[in-house]
């Protein structure tokens, strides 16, 4: 807790940032929850919800004709004259493009795509609750 003082007067002293400290016996308030001893809140800060997210991309993905194989590794693909070749574990598949969707788990046979993907650790909760709290 005493760290995120520290990250408080950084982000008010160095960038002009506004965040709020969320002391240990308040922060049940805060999220219902005994198991963190305080918090840091950013009313700026954005938030994104995975499945969601997910959703919106697979529906946009099969709207464009995307044709979602689950359950079969993909072992290698390969450039092609006109298109793609991609060994899969259930055989090959011989495709115009080919999207990839790896998360942060892209396979070594990808490289040029594992050059751009960067893992970037988040530990963020989320209050799902239907309460707005408004910070003065």
């Amino acid at each position: 807790y005493q760290g995120f003082d520290k990250a408080q007067k950084l982000l008010k002293e160095c960038y002009n940032h506004e965040t709020f400290l969320i002391e240990p016996q308040n922060f049940k308030a805060e999220l219902d929850t005994d198991y963190y001893h305080g918090g840091l809140l950013d009313p700026l800060s954005g938030g994104l919800n995975p499945a969601r997210y997910v959703r919106g991309l697979m529906r946009v993905a099969l709207e464009s004709g995307v044709k979602i194989v689950e359950k079969t590794d993909v072992l290698d693909v390969s450039r092609r004259d006109s298109g793609f070749s991609v060994e899969t574990s259930q055989g090959k598949i011989i495709a115009d493009k080919v999207a990839v969707a790896t998360n942060g788990y892209t396979p070594n046979f990808l490289t040029k795509i594992r050059r751009r993907v960067i893992p970037i650790g988040s530990y963020i909760i989320a209050n799902n609750s239907a309460k707005v709290r408004q910070m003065n």
